[in-house]
C-alpha cells in the first residue's frame, strides 16, 4: 500500500516514502518542533493518516498554493472523519476504500466502523494535522512564494481553513478541568505520610516482606508526589540532586542526560518531557520538600555502598538504578513500581473513593501521573489566593508562560472552593431549620 514508515536514525525520526525516500516536509516538521520520542511517534500517526487522506483524494499541496487555495470544506470533512479510523486499518485501505470511509456522513450508518479510536484520540490527530499545516504555510509555502500577493491570498486560505479545522478538534475534552484526576488533599497528605513512615507496609515484595529496593522506590514515589513527571525521574543523574549546605535545603536539576546513556533513546527510554523544546520549560530547578530528600539521601546512601562493592560501576551516574546496577532503561520499570505500591495502598482503603468527591465513581488509580495532577492540585488549594499563582505554577512543574495547564488547575481550584463555600451555607441553612423545627 502506498503509505509511509516511520523510522528512528541517530535520534531523529524520519517517515520514509514507499520508494524508500524521505518525506521532506514531514520529517521536518516532526524532528524541529518535537524533542521527545514520544511526541514524535504520536504526531507521526497523525502524518500517515494525512498522507493516506492527501494521496487517495490526489490532492497536490504545492500546486493548490500556486492557486492560492487550501483543503475545501468538504475536504475538511472528510479528514476528519478519517482520523477516528485506527492506523492501521487506514493504511491497509485502497484510495477507493478510504473515500468510502471518509465520505460516509455521521448520520448515516458507515460501513467497517469497528476499528475506530477514541473520540479524544482522533481530536488530537486533528490538532496536530492542523499544526503541521500552520508550519507547513509558514516555514515552507511562505518562503517559496514570491509574489507578495499570492502569498497573502495563501496566508488567508490556509488561515480561514485552519481555523475551521481547529475548531473541529476542539470536541477534545481533555483540557477540560473535569477531567483532572487527583487524589484529594487529605487522602493526598495521608498517602504521603504511609509511604515517608511506614514504608514496610507499603513496599512489599512478592514474599510479603519489605522489597530490596524500598528506598529506591520511596524515593521515586516522594519525587512523584511532588509532581515530577516519570520520564524525568527515570532521568535523574546524581549530580543533578544536591543539599545546600547553607540552609540544608535540597534542589533537583530537571535537564537532559540522553547523552549519558550508550543506546539510542526510544518511547519507553525515561526522558524528561519536551527538553530542547521550546513548548515546554522543563529545564528548571525545583526546590524539594525534607520529606522528599530524607528519602533521597537515604537511597543515595545504600546505592553508593552497593556500587563501593561492585568491580565494575555501570550506573553511568545516574542516580536510580534498576536490574544489574545499571540506569533504569525503560519507563515500565518505573510503572510497576506504581502498581506495586498502588495495591498496597488498595488494601489498607487509602485508594477508596473520598465522599463528596464528584471526580471519579469508584477508586483512585495509582500512577505517576496520579500523583503529578495531586501536586498540582495541592499547589492550588495552598495558594489559590496568590495573585501569581499561575506563574509560580510554572515554574514549579515545567510549563510555560504560555501553557493552558496552569489556567485549567487555577479553574478546578475555584470550582472546588466554590462548591466548599456553597455546601458550608447551605448546611448551616438546614441546621437552622432543624433547631427551629425543634423549638
Amino acid at each position: 500500500m502506498n503509505s509511509l514508515t516511520r523510522v528512528v536514525v541517530r535520534g531523529e525520526t524520519l517517515l520514509l516514502e514507499p520508494d524508500g525516500g524521505v518525506h521532506g516536509p514531514f520529517s521536518l516538521f516532526l524532528n524541529s518542533r518535537f524533542s521527545n520520542p514520544h511526541s514524535r511517534e504520536v504526531v507521526s500517526d497523525a502524518l500517515r493518516i494525512l498522507y493516506r487522506f492527501l494521496g487517495a483524494y490526489k490532492i497536490d499541496l504545492p500546486r493548490r498554493a500556486l492557486e492560492g487555495r487550501f483543503l475545501a470544506e468538504a475536504e475538511q470533512k472528510r479528514l476528519e472523519r478519517l482520523v477516528k479510523h485506527e492506523l492501521r486499518q487506514i493504511e491497509s485501505m485502497h484510495d477507493r476504500m478510504i473515500q468510502r470511509h471518509a465520505g460516509v456522513e455521521p448520520t448515516r450508518h458507515a460501513p467497517s466502523r469497528e476499528d475506530k479510536v477514541a473520540k479524544n484520540t482522533s481530536a488530537l490527530r486533528l490538532h496536530w494535522t492542523s499544526a503541521f499545516f500552520d508550519w507547513y504555510q509558514q516555514n515552507i509555502l511562505d518562503d517559496g512564494i514570491r509574489s507578495v500577493a499570492l502569498r497573502n491570498l495563501l496566508k488567508s486560505s490556509y488561515t480561514k481553513g485552519l481555523d475551521d479545522i481547529n475548531r473541529r478538534s476542539s470536541t477534545s475534552k481533555e483540557g477540560h478541568h473535569n477531567k483532572i484526576r487527583s487524589l484529594p488533599a487529605e487522602r493526598y497528605l495521608q498517602i504521603m505520610r504511609e509511604v515517608l513512615v511506614n514504608p514496610e507496609e507499603i513496599f512489599v515484595s512478592d514474599g510479603g516482606g519489605l522489597s530490596a529496593t524500598w528506598q529506591r522506590d520511596r524515593a521515586i514515589t516522594l519525587l512523584a508526589m511532588e509532581g515530577m513527571r516519570p520520564g524525568a525521574i527515570g532521568n535523574i543523574a546524581r549530580d543533578d540532586y544536591w543539599i545546600d549546605d547553607g540552609c540544608g535545603v535540597g534542589y533537583l536539576a530537571i535537564k537532559d542526560n540522553l547523552d549519558r546513556r550508550s543506546k539510542f533513546s526510544t518511547t519507553n527510554t525515561p526522558k524528561a518531557k519536551g527538553i530542547n523544546n521550546a513548548s515546554y520549560a522543563s529545564n528548571l530547578t525545583m526546590k524539594l520538600w525534607n520529606t522528599t530528600c530524607f528519602a533521597m539521601n537515604e537511597y543515595e546512601q545504600v546505592r553508593d555502598k552497593l556500587l563501593e562493592k561492585l568491580s565494575v560501576n555501570k550506573s553511568k551516574s545516574f542516580f536510580f538504578l534498576g536490574d544489574r546496577n545499571e540506569p533504569i532503561s525503560s519507563r515500565s520499570t518505573i510503572s510497576a513500581i506504581f502498581r506495586r505500591v498502588g495495591s498496597q495502598l488498595k488494601k489498607k482503603g487509602l485508594l477508596d473513593k473520598a465522599a463528596g468527591d464528584p471526580y471519579v465513581k469508584q477508586s483512585y488509580d495509582f500512577t505517576a501521573y496520579t500523583l503529578r495532577h495531586s501536586a498540582i492540585s495541592f499547589f492550588y488549594e495552598v495558594n489559590r489566593d496568590e495573585p501569581n499563582v499561575n506563574s509560580l505554577a510554572c515554574l514549579h512543574f515545567g510549563w510555560t508562560s504560555s501553557s493552558r495547564q496552569p489556567q485549567r488547575y487555577a479553574n478546578r481550584a475555584m470550582r472546588d472552593h466554590a462548591s466548599a463555600l456553597v455546601h458550608n451555607f447551605v448546611e448551616t441553612l438546614y441546621e437552622e431549620v432543624r433547631e427551629k423545627r425543634h423549638r
